[in-house]
């Protein structure tokens, strides 16, 4: 029989399972996208269940006790709280939601993050030492800031300063309902809220980065002996043109590499750390998709036709998994291991 911690790590397994299959990560097929969530799920779990054991036992002494008590003393105050800001902002979240889900080739990471901030900040309020209620009346001003934005595109219809407005609002609620000292404690789960704004498509120029992925394949097919030339972002392959659209100009890969570098950096310990990762981050994402770019050019030249499957947008994800995989080596995995205690 499983015990109860290892039931809640199989519960975060299945719902991360869940999030990661119903995301664009995965393809719009029933089967695959099942399929890929179990893995997910059956490797989180196996993860979360050797951390476990490896665990020094502080997770459950006894101050965590009689926080979770207090917690459950101001829930209906809370509860209160996050209903009316439900209700404000349920607009606002669910095209936040169908942004994010929308298409593998932008704002792809924006449905983690919801999910990582939650359990960020359920880890840093465990950890925080019981204190006298601290709520600052400083909160009402970042609502008031949050409520005037959410007024403000009423009547502009963007949505996008909604979607400012919502995370303007996290800090004001935290302040109001935990307090200073916690809100403090949070700040960098707060910062990250940013990330979970999607990016409008009028303000990314992928010019840049779409000439600068076609740069970087061209010496690729020279080296092969393949017959090449490039004209800004279009190539001229043995006969055949590829143009780097801006769907391959690797814009959402490198949003979400900034994404996760500041997460990385935020949770590092080593200035010369954080440095690399840093400067790593872009290099990191062009690398990645010239290499992306090269291999479909290849695939194509093999069969035009495979390019109109879900093995083009796999591709893609594959690119931001390498780029995940590479900044994880140089992140300070015990400080991540720390933060998600």
């Amino acid at each position: 029989m499983l015990s109860r911690t290892n039931l809640k790590n199989l519960a975060l397994a299945v719902g991360a399972g869940v999030l990661f299959g119903v995301s664009p990560l995965t393809p719009d097929d029933l089967l695959p996208s099942i399929g890929l969530g179990a893995i997910a799920a059956l490797g989180l779990f196996v993860y979360l269940h050797r951390a476990t054991r490896a665990d020094t036992g502080v997770y459950w002494d006894g101050r965590r006790r009689i926080d979770a008590v207090k917690i459950r003393e101001v829930a209906p105050s809370v509860w209160a709280a996050l209903f009316l800001f439900g209700l404000v902002f349920a607009p606002t979240m669910l095209w936040m939601y169908s942004q994010w889900t929308g298409s593998v080739w932008q704002n792809n990471h924006g449905i983690f993050m919801p999910v990582l901030m939650f359990f960020l900040a359920r880890s840093v309020l465990r950890r925080e030492e019981t204190v006298e209620d601290d709520s600052s009346p400083w909160g009402f001003a970042w609502l008031a800031v949050g409520i005037t934005l959410v007024v403000l595109d009423s009547a502009a219809g963007t949505r996008y300063l909604s979607a400012i407005g919502l995370v303007v609002c996290l800090p004001g609620l935290s302040l109001l309902i935990l307090g200073r000292q916690r809100t403090k404690a949070l700040r960098v789960v707060l910062m990250l809220g940013i990330f979970m704004v999607p990016i409008p498509a009028t303000l990314s120029n992928h010019l840049v980065l779409r000439n600068a992925t076609a740069a970087g394949t061209l010496p690729l097919l020279r080296m092969l002996g393949i017959p090449s030339a490039r004209e800004h972002s279009v190539l001229d392959v043995a006969d055949s043109i590829f143009v780097v659209s801006d769907a391959c100009s690797g814009f959402a890969t490198t949003y979400s590499a900034l994404a996760l570098t500041i997460f990385l950096v935020c949770y590092c310990q080593s200035p010369w750390r954080r440095a690399l990762l840093i400067a790593s981050f872009l290099p990191l994402a062009l690398a990645a998709n010239v290499l992306r770019v090269f291999m479909l050019v290849l695939i194509a030249l093999a069969d035009f036709s495979l390019l109109d499957t879900p093995l083009h947008e796999a591709s893609g994800v594959a690119s931001f998994c390498l780029i995940i995989a590479i900044l994880f080596t140089m992140a300070d995995r015990q400080s991540l291991r720390n933060a998600f205690a």
